[in-house]
């Protein structure tokens, strides 16, 4: 009976912790969005959009790693091979913080005005403290650390909440205040997780680490910055089409459809070891279960979520943000759609992954690019802020058809050998 105790405890807490995470997720944009106003909440998404450049690159080259050969570590063995990864990490993160941040400044050349350098600079700091922060939350979780992990996300989401509504109550809450308020509670996290593990690392061990990495990353990098691409361009390409307005629209749904992040981050999070352990010992009979009882089970909690989302849209809307954006509810219906087939490709991703078919994701990325690039600028034209949604599920649609194939031969016609990538 002990035992089922822990074990259900075991499977609750990561939902837990990401409750916490989304949570605050949610309030922080929601605060932004009525606090700053539409204009300024969208020139914060547009910037915020570098980061998560930055994020989908350390996803993959990073976590996803991480994740998948970190619980094969020995307990003795995981504090050295945490302090070796962690100067991999910290390295990756100032790098992309720093290339990010040039990048931005030639676009100020080009935009006299915006981004300012003030902005500039935050933005690389709140980049280089997200990734360490997070670097630290995911080796939680690949060890199950997760009191630790709790405590740690609760702690971050209070200060960075109580730090802009001070803000505002003061009359001081602009753009960079914001920024600011968000990069300083990536210090918890990061701070704790240095002392937590120790700072250092055996050079042998990070070479390594980077030559296992690679094995896995060469095609996820590549796909992840198609990902972003993907879903990113399309923000881009719109909002120089229709102001900064429509990125602070298109965010402020997507704030709403948020609370299916807890479920997407705990997916995310947890199905990548069960994957890999499941491969291990059963192969890809055990690899195929695994994915058909994680999405069937993912998509009852999925649709259970966006019912009354889909039905009340423009109430919800407008009791969140105000009366001016209850006219937006149909924006609310499509990204209702969009998380929907989203979630769908996290464990076939997953499942590709683990059977050491990175390339097929790679390429299911660069398709759903290309066709989403190609259809933007008309559909954006023509319907406005509804042909941004539009885009974005012919990006999905496309993604998935190549899915199909995918698993179809992977499952149906599989290699003498599948070993994890």
């Amino acid at each position: 009976m002990r035992a089922k105790f822990k074990g259900g405890l075991l499977r609750l807490l990561p939902f837990v912790d990401q409750a916490v995470v989304s949570g605050t997720s949610f309030v922080t944009g929601l605060a932004l969005a009525r606090l700053l106003g539409l204009r300024d909440y969208g020139y914060y998404v547009l910037l915020y959009s570098g980061l998560l450049l930055a994020v989908t690159l350390q996803q993959a080259a990073i976590i996803s790693p991480l994740m998948t050969h970190g619980p094969k570590v020995a307990p003795e063995d995981r504090r050295a091979y945490v302090q070796a990864y962690s100067l991999i990490q910290f390295g990756f993160g100032a790098v992309s913080a720093v290339l990010l941040a040039l990048i931005l400044l030639v676009a100020a050349a080009l935009l006299p005005g915006w981004p300012t350098p003030e902005t500039v600079l935050l933005l690389a700091a709140m980049t280089f403290l997200y990734q360490a922060q997070d670097f630290y939350r995911r080796s939680y979780y690949a060890y199950r650390q997760y009191g630790t992990l709790i405590v740690i996300d609760v702690a971050i989401g209070v200060a960075q909440v109580a730090a802009i509504i001070t803000a505002s109550l003061l009359g001081v809450l602009t753009l960079p205040v914001a920024m600011l308020a968000v990069a300083a509670s990536y210090v918890i996290g990061t701070g704790w997780g240095a002392i937590r593990y120790g700072l250092g690392g055996n050079l042998g061990e990070v070479r390594r680490i980077l030559a296992e990495n690679w094995a896995m990353s060469r095609w996820l990098m590549p796909s992840a910055i198609l990902q972003w691409a993907g879903q990113n361009l399309l923000l881009l390409i719109s909002s120089s089409l229709l102001g900064t307005w429509a990125a602070g629209a298109l965010r402020a749904a997507q704030n709403v459809v948020g609370v299916l992040n807890i479920l997407f981050i705990s997916v995310e999070n947890t199905i990548p070891v069960q994957a890999t352990l499941a491969f291990r010992d059963g192969g890809l009979p055990a690899l195929r279960r695994n994915l058909i009882r994680v999405a069937a089970g993912g998509l009852l909690v999925v649709l259970a979520v966006l019912s009354p989302l889909i039905l009340f849209p423009g109430t919800l809307m407008g009791l969140l943000y105000g009366a001016d954006l209850v006219p937006l509810g149909g924006i609310l219906r499509g990204m209702c759609l969009i998380y929907l087939l989203a979630f769908i490709g996290i464990p076939i991703r997953v499942a590709l992954r683990t059977a050491g078919r990175s390339r097929a994701i790679f390429v299911s990325y660069l398709l759903s690019t290309i066709a989403s690039v190609i259809v933007v600028y008309p559909l954006v034209t023509r319907f406005g802020i509804g042909g941004m949604i539009a885009a974005l599920v012919v990006a999905q649609l496309v993604l998935h058809a190549y899915y199909a194939v995918q698993l179809w031969q992977l499952f149906r016609h599989p290699p003498p050998t599948a070993m994890p990538a």
